[in-house]
């Protein structure tokens, strides 16, 4: 910055009465600058606020200007706890100012900020004005947020494993207060030991079917539930089965089936697959005692192979 920006009284520096002037013409965010202050809007925005007291700091030139040391840290807090801001700093009879959201607080006059009994309204940005005998500087904004809930951002999804493999979840979180913990469950009951943001499940086993879901912990107890992601053994298993049968010669055969998990099936007649027959149905028009047979269907699917009963048919001549 030009050493002359700020210099309000225009005595060729930046002083404690510049720092007089420019307290006078700051009337915060988006409050259009008056004309006569116009010299102390150094960022150019249209108003004067605590960005151009950064700049102002920037272009003081006074023997004896306030150094801060150490700025105030953002925080997260519980509602009902304490919180404390607070600042270092060195330089001449100093004085201090805290602000929320760059309205100045009451009272708030010392090196430290005590916050108790922190509530939603709390939550805000936070500095503090460090005013010298000759000099002045504006700390750090620091931002106190005030027990936002664990939020997920990112759902475990379902699992289709076979037996004796392994199955992995993983969830992921954000928001809510740090430290966040996890606590992985099975159909609402807690799994021990499992408190990481991803869960494997070794061996897969029947008794491991279910649904699984995290929940999120954050250091105010505030929990939040993931969605339940299923962990499913894709057994196929026969829920129809073919069936025997006697039929005149010249009408048609139609058998069927179905089984669990979606599989691929193949029918055979007399342990020999027939060429093409690969649906639940088979259906053969226009039967002749060659037909007479032993028939059954084999369903595969992603972790077994099922072979269905033995549908015995006899093509008969009816004497039609």
């Amino acid at each position: 910055l030009d050493v002359l920006q700020g210099d309000g009284d225009g005595d060729g520096d930046v002083d404690l009465f510049d720092y007089a002037m420019f307290s006078s013409c700051a009337s915060g965010p988006q409050i259009p600058v008056d004309p006569s202050c116009a010299g102390f809007d150094l960022d150019v925005d249209g108003d004067v606020d605590l960005r151009d007291y950064r700049a102002f700091q920037d272009a003081f030139t006074g023997p004896c200007a306030v150094a801060i040391l150490k700025q105030p840290s953002d925080l997260a807090a519980c509602l009902g706890a304490t919180v404390v801001l607070d600042v270092v700093a060195e330089g001449d009879g100093l004085n201090y100012q805290w602000s929320r959201n760059g309205v100045n607080i009451s009272g708030a006059n010392g090196t430290s900020l005590v916050i108790d009994s922190v509530t939603a309204e709390s939550a805000g940005s936070y500095a503090v004005f460090v005013q010298g005998a000759c000099g002045a500087a504006l700390s750090d904004v620091a931002v106190l947020e005030v027990g936002p809930e664990p939020e997920v951002t990112a759902q475990p999804a379902d699992v289709d494993v076979c037996e004796g493999e392994a199955a992995m979840f993983s969830v992921e979180a954000d928001s809510g207060v740090p430290p966040l913990g996890y606590r992985w469950q099975r159909n609402g009951f807690d799994l021990a030991g499992e408190t990481g943001a991803g869960l494997i499940v070794e061996d897969v086993a029947q008794s491991d079917v279910g649904d699984y879901r995290c929940v999120v912990t954050d250091s105010c107890d505030v929990s939040t539930n993931s969605d339940a992601a299923e962990l499913h053994i894709p057994d196929v298993v026969f829920t129809v089965q073919p069936a025997s049968g006697v039929i005149c010669s010249g009408d048609a055969i139609f058998l069927f089936a179905t089984a669990t998990d979606s599989p691929t099936f193949q029918w055979l007649k007399d342990g020999v697959p027939i060429d093409g027959a690969t649906q639940p149905f088979l259906a053969v028009s226009d039967a002749t005692a060659d037909d007479t047979g032993t028939y059954s269907v084999i369903a595969a699917g992603q972790c077994n192979t099922a072979t269905s009963e033995d549908a015995l048919v006899e093509v008969i001549d009816c004497g039609k």
